[in-house]
């Protein structure tokens, strides 16, 4: 890695003070506080070496999918780019993959990721397309039905300051008008009259551009009321979340929809109704099948959802439950089959575009919720919707807080960036700073931080920072040392930690708004499937609990069964004075899932963690697939790994020389003979001139 950045082109802020004492149970950190980045000195151990850069051909808002869609041990990159647009990029060249299903259009605009569900893939578009597909086709696909309001529902708590388009390239332009780095001349926490002021002149802009992009296709929409009810159109803006919310034993997808008006949608004057005025958001459960709604129930009138729903088991009664922040300021957590309210919730904080973290920050065996908000409050919540801490960094927080034990004492700790550019932690438990923290990054924090562990031998975890300006941050977990990659592009998505060889040393995935992905490889670096990004990254996982699979290299696969090899690591530890529930038993599936449809799955439960084996039956045919493992503890918190095999590659080859090699055999003894005849003629020339006596030459 190199340390530092081009100084010509960045301005690194200076410090302003030292970080104010962050003991109690409340306190505050002064704006400016934090060692600047560019002051640490390089960590060494592991160099970031560039493997290649492919392209999107539109900007990536959403985090890229690690995704191996051939299963040829090549590793890929599965992401949908703001056009909507949906790209397979491979692992070891970054080329682009061709494929049905590749390059086609889901909708004509996304800022949501793609996620996996079962043996399919998941996306959704802007205006609420939701399409399941695979490598080869298209499963199925269904539109987010609008929501209909009461005209006297609408209140006008709408956003006003977010009225307006939501194309991407807006939605870039706001950030950019709202979100400044150290050294502008603009406050980071925006008055509202600001906001709005700045929306307005961008919706201008706005206009422009859609006229020129998407020309007769986006022409003002007249509408007129139904009654005293108007539909409002439902809108996606983050990717959804998945699992068994439910408890019938299959995965649901879980959509946080944004409920507005674009801007080119009229109602006639008679009807009397101004659009901006009719916004909320809910959450739309839908069935992994054929996409039908199993649950739809709506949260408040704040009409934005920036942050993924969060699934746990909160209230302790063995199913899964559904949490989001909305714009509104509202921390939801709603039943995953009533959609019910769970007693003591919702709790209201600021303005909320994070994703909600869980964890068991106190080791009591309950899941807490961690909530960031706009004015730069983080706050811990208990399984009832008591406040546990609360700190303020008064600096906008737009992404969601990282939970791991980045300093190895064997605790959590708690990880926030804001747009001010700083980088702070604290302990999970109480809230208290760690030692050294916050630093600050080279400009705002708007895509999720990372939590992995690149350099081996060492305690603690890596905190990967991706600034807004392109540079990449490679923290040491104790804020000693740092790391950088500079790729010079406006980056809002998570970076991506894989391997694509599936062993090995661990590669890092950057896309940015200029529609690029860029590979690293971590030379140095040993592969641990504990440390890779997993879909879902608003979980204790990295280093912490999970499922490993053993003998994971690319091979091929014969006979009827394989024995598949794998690890349960847990390493959180409870506090059984006041521990509730415990992490066992563990529930652990083996899914074999091949290209030609061929699927098996085999489920064993297991009272402690350790390294197992089962047994999985195989295809018959020559094909490729994966082996998935899937372990779920008592609590509901779930960990996945993952492998590409090939089976019978060589079948064909042995069928051949099976016919062959008797063929070969019968011509080779026949060529024989007819060369001893040949030689005999050469020899012994014409048939007259060979002796017929046995009498010798002179005995006539």
């Amino acid at each position: 890695m190199r340390d530092g950045a081009d100084g010509g082109r960045r301005a690194w802020r200076n410090v302003l003070d030292d970080a104010d004492d962050l003991s109690g149970t409340e306190t505050t950190v002064k704006r400016g506080d934090g060692r600047v980045a560019g002051m640490l000195t390089s960590c060494g151990r592991v160099t970031l070496e560039r493997t290649w850069t492919g392209s999107l051909h539109a900007s990536a808002y959403a985090t890229p999918l690690a995704e191996d869609v051939e299963r040829d041990g090549r590793g890929g990159v599965v992401t949908q780019s703001a056009s909507g647009r949906v790209r397979a990029l491979d692992g070891v060249s970054g080329v682009e993959l061709e494929g049905a299903v590749w390059g086609q259009r889901h909708g004509l605009a996304s800022r949501a990721g793609i996620v996996r569900i079962g043996r399919a893939l998941a996306s959704a578009s802007l205006d609420g397309e939701i399409r399941m597909f695979d490598a080869r086709r298209e499963r199925c696909r269904a539109r987010l039905k609008p929501l209909t309001m009461k005209r006297a529902i609408a209140n006008g708590s709408g956003d006003d300051d977010m009225e307006g388009s939501n194309d991407p390239v807006e939605i870039e332009r706001r950030h950019e008008a709202t979100h400044r780095a150290p050294g502008s001349t603009r406050s980071l926490l925006s008055i509202e009259d600001e906001e709005a002021r700045s929306d307005r002149a961008w919706n201008a802009v706005d206009a422009q551009w859609r006229a020129k992009t998407r020309g007769e296709n986006v022409r003002d929409e007249l509408r007129r009321a139904m009654g005293d009810e108007v539909s409002v159109d439902a809108h996606v803006l983050c990717a959804p979340a998945v699992g068994d919310v439910d408890g019938d034993g299959a995965l649901e997808l879980v959509f946080a929809v944004s409920y507005y008006f674009d801007d080119s949608v009229h109602f006639d004057d008679e009807d009397e109704i101004e659009p901006e005025k009719y916004a909320a958001t809910g959450i739309v459960v839908l069935n992994s099948e054929d996409l039908s709604v199993k649950l739809a129930v709506t949260l408040d009138e704040s009409g934005r959802a920036y942050g993924s729903p969060t699934l746990a088991d909160v209230d302790g009664n063995g199913r899964l439950d559904i949490a989001l922040g909305t714009y509104g300021g509202g921390v939801h957590v709603v039943d995953g089959i009533s959609g019910k309210a769970l007693p003591g919730w919702p709790k209201h904080m600021g303005r909320i575009e994070a994703q909600i973290a869980i964890a068991d920050v106190d080791a009591d065996g309950e899941n807490e919720l961690i909530a960031c908000d706009v004015r730069g409050e983080i706050a811990a919540f208990k399984s009832d919707g008591n406040k546990l801490w609360r700190r303020s960094v008064e600096s906008r927080i737009s992404v969601g807080a990282a939970v791991g034990d980045i300093d190895g004492d064997g605790a959590l700790d708690v990880v926030v960036g804001t747009t001010s550019g700083a980088v702070h932690a604290y302990r999970a438990e109480d809230g208290s700073a760690l030692g050294g923290w916050p630093v600050r990054a080279s400009d705002k924090i708007l895509a999720p931080i990372v939590l992995t562990k690149i350099r081996p031998n060492k305690l603690g975890l890596d905190v990967i920072v991706a600034a807004h300006d392109g540079v990449v941050n490679f923290f040491d977990g104790k804020a000693t040392c740092r790391d950088v990659v500079d790729v010079a592009e406006k980056i809002y998505a998570a970076p991506v930690v894989t391997s694509f060889a599936g062993s090995g040393a661990l590669d890092v995935v950057v896309s940015t708004m200029q529609g690029n992905v860029h590979a690293f490889r971590a030379k140095g670096s040993k592969f641990d499937a504990l440390a890779v990004s997993s879909s879902d990254s608003h979980a204790a996982r990295v280093g912490y609990f999970g499922v490993v699979l053993r003998d994971r290299a690319h091979r091929v696969v014969r006979g009827t069964r394989i024995n598949v090899a794998y690890e349960i690591v847990d390493r959180r530890v409870l506090n059984v004075a006041k521990s509730k529930r415990t992490h066992e038993p563990y529930q652990i599936t083996i899914t074999l899932i091949a290209l030609d449809g061929f699927e098996r799955s085999v489920t064993a439960k297991y009272a402690h963690a350790g390294k197992f084996t089962l047994w999985v039956d195989v295809p018959a045919t020559k094909t490729r697939g994966e082996i998935r493992a899937r372990v779920v503890d008592a609590t509901l918190n779930d960990a996945e790994d993952a492998y590409s095999l090939s089976f019978h590659d060589n079948y064909e080859s042995i069928l051949k020389w099976l016919v062959a090699v008797p063929f070969l055999l019968a011509s080779f003894v026949a060529i024989r003979r007819a060369s001893e005849e040949a030689l005999e003629l050469d020899v012994f020339g014409a048939s007259a001139t060979i002796p017929t006596t046995s009498k010798g030459k002179h005995e006539e």
